[in-house]
């Protein structure tokens, strides 16, 4: 296990334990409307086992195909993940945001990688240009302590003229301590998302 992943791991960890007498009072997902955290999104069922699910959600005044680019460029490769960098990179991640829509980060294919650090990658599941991406850790790289499987959904419709993003994460535990940790995680994981939600909206409104 490389040492910038130990402190990942360290850092989840003590995030995890550090909300465990909090997390019942806070809002996991975020930014829902009535019924749209049960309605079925691209890459449900890659997990039939999942059993920790988050949704967040954000309207962004400006038509699919001036969001769409923004999100088919996340990755530690490419654009970051438009959150709070200095974190991700202090755990190691590498990660230099790009606030600039850049041609050559424009495609996508099925079973390309999608790292988000240098001993973590994600696989593209499923992709459908300016309505849907899936990640997922099957074909991915992880280390062999990460305890579970992961997809990360990403869902564009229409809203009139604007469009409503809405971003599942769902994961099947294979351990009942990584089901403990990735429920804690869960905090972490709504600030950060958020974070990047309103710097899409933030980068896509501007230009529009």
């Amino acid at each position: 296990m490389s040492r910038s992943w130990k402190t990942a791991a360290t850092l989840l960890g003590a995030a995890a334990a550090g909300t465990i007498v909090f997390d019942r009072a806070i809002e996991l997902d975020i930014g829902m409307l009535p019924g749209e955290r049960h309605k079925p999104l691209p890459g449900d069922d890659i997990l039939p086992g999942a059993t920790v699910s988050f949704d967040r959600a954000i309207t962004i005044q400006a038509p699919l195909e001036k969001v769409w680019p923004w999100l088919i460029q996340l990755g530690q490769d490419r654009a970051g993940f438009y959150s709070f960098t200095s974190l991700e990179n202090l755990v190691g991640c590498n990660v230099t945001d790009s606030h600039n829509i850049m041609p050559a980060w424009q495609e996508r294919r099925i079973g390309d990688e999608v790292p988000f650090h240098p001993d973590i990658a994600l696989s593209v599941a499923d992709i459908d240009p300016a309505s849907s991406l899936v990640l997922s850790s099957d074909g991915g790289r992880a280390p062999r302590t990460m305890d579970f499987a992961f997809t990360w959904s990403f869902a564009l419709f229409p809203v009139g003229e604007a469009t409503r993003i809405h971003v599942r994460e769902r994961y099947e535990p294979h351990t009942d301590a990584a089901a403990t940790m990735v429920t804690r995680a869960g905090v972490m994981s709504r600030i950060m998302t958020w974070r990047m939600l309103t710097t899409i909206r933030k980068l896509v409104e501007a230009r529009d």
